[in-house]
């Protein structure tokens, strides 16, 4: 309850839907503060809460404390302050809304306040009393709201980017700085809320990073160093538009993302498209903790920043509130880095389709060292033999170029990421087919022409997956293939018992009988069985 006390002869108001207190005349059409005054809410009390507001109103006036009145009721009891704003009636500032209706009856008092929620409030606050009807503050009394219309979308936009560039220019080592600083944050965030839902949070974004930077403190400035001096060189030279066509690449790219956006093509054709740019950047930029082969896999900062030059020069382009082709511009970049492995992958088992004169000669320029893998791999092929277990598998071109980036701990991808989706799902299917036969293997009455085809899908699904990422086959023993076979005999001798119960004629009931005993002896032939090992023993029969 606490605040700075409107001079006399002022209102106390909130703007549109807001709890901020500020003060003007009847005749003013701004604040104190300097906002215009459009929709206002009657404030019933005398605090001013708004900063800029009482820092204008006690520059202009000073505050008078008249006689304080005190009420207390007319049954005794605590002293309370008296609740301005009511004309004649006398009642206690603790007490609000519906509570003004009840029965009790306060008088006025000179004894000093000893209400423990009344002392919490400020003395002042409640030292200015208006004690006539005329002078009760009526919400009709309050200055007209503009009979302008609100101003449309793009002019309130204007505004706020108005107000924005206005705190970039702000010098936060400034005397000031701050308050002025807070004052274009708040006109900002005011007319941000009076746009469309869908054009706030953006500029709402600029508006907070912008005054963070003007209220934000100095820190002091480094000293010269000659090591600061050479980091900020290194930094330069991270401009990847230093290096031999880089600069025309990430113009390609930048037509390419452009036309994506505006002509809406398809998200991978376009995704492709700006990976293969990329891809030359790479080429074309050196990697020097790998011996200066090409940046294949973007390790340096300097390759990053190239793509990053795509990207950025296209949504510096974009509107601020343009929500749609925003989202459309992150969807073409999560497009193009989806992509990025398949093209690099592709690129590298061409190698191993182009005739293998020309593909050395392209590995000689760009890959020092692949070819010479190689001719040591085809040598060492030879000396061993085919015979020989020790001899390796041939080395392929795109194999040699991985086995090279190995050699500085830098591994390439052999499958790109709609390859590995792809494997993916043919290992789930893999798994379910296989589930699924052992289900059926273990019922004991599995059709041979569902088994045939089982067996078969997974025969195909293991050819077209590769080995790694095949989960290793245990090959069972005879005697764990033997417990399967007898578990799947006593779960069908089970289910025959129960269904021979169900049997009601006699005929039927000798004809299953007779079934099951020449199953018994075909089964204790096939097994080897001694049926007298299921006689009792001599010494069995005295323990009975």
């Amino acid at each position: 309850m606490s605040g700075f006390t409107a001079p006399t002869g002022y209102r106390v108001f909130s703007l549109g839907t807001g709890n901020v207190g500020h003060a003007a005349k009847d005749e003013h059409t701004h604040t104190a503060c300097k906002r215009p005054i459009t929709r206002v809410k009657l404030l019933h009390t005398p605090f001013v809460t708004c900063t800029q507001c009482v820092k204008a109103l006690a520059a202009q006036t000073k505050e008078v404390t008249p006689a304080m009145q005190n009420v207390v009721s007319v049954n005794g009891g605590k002293v309370h302050y008296r609740q301005p704003y009511l004309g004649d009636h006398v009642f206690p500032a603790c007490r609000t809304g519906a509570m003004t209706n009840s029965g009790t009856k306060y008088r006025t008092v000179e004894a000093p306040v000893d209400c423990k929620t009344c002392s919490m409030y400020d003395a002042q606050a409640f030292a200015t009393y208006y004690p006539s009807p005329e002078d009760d503050p009526k919400e009709a009394d309050m200055p007209a709201a503009a009979s302008t219309p609100n101003p449309d979308t793009d002019e309130l936009i204007s505004e706020v980017h108005k107000a924005i560039d206005e705190l970039k220019e702000i010098d936060p080592a400034s005397e000031g700085a701050h308050g002025a600083a807070v004052t274009l944050k708040q006109e900002a965030d005011e007319k941000i809320r009076q746009l469309p839902t869908a054009k706030r949070n953006t500029l709402r974004t600029q508006v907070k990073t912008a005054f963070e930077v003007a209220t934000k403190k100095p820190e002091p400035a480094e000293p010269i160093t000659p090591t600061a001096v050479q980091t900020r060189a290194e930094v330069t030279a991270e401009d990847p538009r230093s290096f031999d066509g880089v600069d025309k690449l990430i113009k390609d790219g930048v037509k390419a993302f452009s036309e994506g956006l505006d002509l809406g093509l398809k998200l991978s054709n376009v995704g492709e498209r700006l990976a293969r740019v990329i891809l030359d950047m790479r080429l074309s930029i050196p990697n020097p903790d790998a011996d200066n082969l090409p940046d294949l896999m973007s390790a340096r900062k300097t390759t990053k920043n190239g793509a990053g030059e795509i990207y950025d020069t296209v949504r510096k382009k974009i509107s601020d509130d343009d929500v749609e082709r925003i989202a459309a511009h992150s969807s073409l970049v999560r497009a193009s880095q989806n992509k990025a492995s398949d093209v690099l992958v592709d690129w590298l088992n061409a190698f191993d389709t182009t005739p293998l004169e020309e593909a050395r000669a392209t590995m000689d320029a760009r890959f020092p060292g692949a070819t010479a893998k190689l001719d040591e791999n085809a040598k060492l092929r030879e000396e061993l033999g085919e015979d020989d277990p020790k001899r390796p598998a041939e080395l392929s071109p795109s194999d040699a170029i991985r086995a090279l980036y190995a050699d500085h701990e830098i591994v390439l991808p052999r499958y790109g990421r709609t390859e590995l989706a792809r494997i993916d799902r043919r290992v789930k299917k893999l798994e379910a087919t296989t589930k699924e036969l052992e289900t059926l293997s273990e019922s004991g009455s599995a059709p041979a022409e569902k088994v045939e085809e089982l067996e078969g899908a997974i025969k195909e699904l293991r050819d077209e997956i590769p080995e790694q990422f095949l989960e290793p086959t245990k090959e069972k023993t005879d005697a764990e293939k033997t417990a399967e076979a007898l578990a799947a005999v006593k779960a069908a001798m089970e289910r025959a018992g129960k269904r021979a119960k169900k049997v009601k004629t006699a005929a039927q009931k000798r004809k299953v009988k007779s079934e099951a005993y020449a199953l018994i002896r075909s089964f204790v032939d096939e097994m080897g069985l001694d049926l007298s090992a299921l006689m009792p023993s001599d010494d069995e029969d005295g323990n009975k």
